[in-house]
């Protein structure tokens, strides 16, 4: 199990600054498990703290299963 906090700055291009309007922070949560050596199991969860103005939605899961064969 993984908790995690993070932040970014996203890249505007166009000869735009950086600044704080497009901050992103987030937290979340990830689970990785072995089912008899056979097949993995990853599930992660996040939800952003702060948002801009634009941004629609909440938090976000993810579930990826692989399997060997």
């Amino acid at each position: 199990m993984v908790f995690g906090y993070g932040g970014a700055f996203p890249y505007k291009g166009n000869g735009e600054g950086v600044d704080s309007d497009g901050f992103l922070t987030s937290i979340g949560i990830r689970v990785n498990f072995s089912i008899n050596d056979v097949a993995t199991v990853h599930i992660s969860a996040g939800k952003p703290l702060m948002r801009g103005e634009d941004e629609e939605g909440g938090g976000r899961i993810n579930f990826t299963l692989q399997a060997a064969f």
